[in-house]
């Protein structure tokens, strides 16, 4: 009994150690030397649009040239996304939407400063952004 208790008892202390080296082993190669770890600093983030919508539903299909003409106008100075929430309902719930599609724009910290639901054109959109106090400019 005792020696089967004992057997156990070091298997698992060596998978215990298995698993930790193999740990400290990855994070040693993916931190390169100097790197700098403080996670505390802010990063410059861009504005955001995150349109929440669905592949199938008409106003969606609507939105998605409108969305890609305004990606590309503000190329490298917004970023723009798309979540089907169909497919991705916890992400709808996270931002309790309730219709679709729904655009939610973010400022540079990354705070949410309007809210629109249904079909919006660039240009309206471009607007909000802009009356919300985020300066858009142009990708060159």
């Amino acid at each position: 009994m005792k020696s089967k208790s004992f057997v156990r008892i070091i298997i698992i202390g060596l998978a215990l150690i298995t698993g930790i080296s193999t740990l400290w082993a990855q994070q040693r190669t993916t931190q390169k030397p100097g790197a700098n770890t403080n996670k505390s600093k802010t990063v410059a983030v861009l504005p955001r649009l995150l349109d929440l919508g669905s592949v199938s539903c008409l106003p969606c299909k609507a939105m998605k040239p409108e969305l890609a003409a305004l990606e590309k106008e503000y190329t490298g100075r917004l970023v723009v996304q798309f979540v089907d929430v169909w497919k991705n309902p916890s992400v709808g719930k996270k931002y309790g939407i309730k219709a679709i599609p729904t655009q939610i724009f973010f400022n540079e910290k990354g705070e949410e400063v309007f809210r629109h639901t249904g079909f919006y054109s660039k240009d309206d959109m471009v607007k909000a952004f802009r009356d919300n106090g985020v300066r858009l400019e142009k990708a060159r």
